[in-house]
């Protein structure tokens, strides 16, 4: 199956912090390193946005070893973005969760995987 264009990933990631804003969570911008995207929400719980323009979300580990740590992990929340309709321009949707039962539930996924 042929792959549609990509929206922009900053057009994705301000749809993302527009929607947190709207929903009484407004992300303030953390430095980071390379092209990590991290905030503090207002409670000081900080906020790592990952965008994607198909509904899958990328988690890489380190290593192939069992625990190795994962380039989602370092903050208390992930804001995981994407178009409504994959590749097309209008609706964003986007999901904040909690990073420990994500990084648990890559972490099962990739076992079943192995096995």
């Amino acid at each position: 199956m042929v792959k549609g264009p990509r929206i922009d990933n900053e057009k994705l990631l301000e749809a993302g912090l527009a929607l947190m804003r709207q929903n009484g969570q407004p992300l303030s911008k953390l430095p980071s390193q390379g092209r990590s995207m991290l905030y503090r929400l207002e409670n000081g719980e900080t906020v790592r946005a990952r965008t994607c323009n198909d509904h899958i979300l990328i988690a890489v580990a380190s290593s192939p070893d069992e625990g190795a740590s994962l380039n989602i992990e370092g903050t208390d929340w992930l804001l995981l973005v994407m178009p409504e309709i994959e590749r097309t321009p209008g609706n964003v949707i986007a999901y904040l969760l909690p990073t420990a039962e994500v990084v648990d539930a890559v972490r099962q996924t990739h076992q079943n995987w192995l096995e």
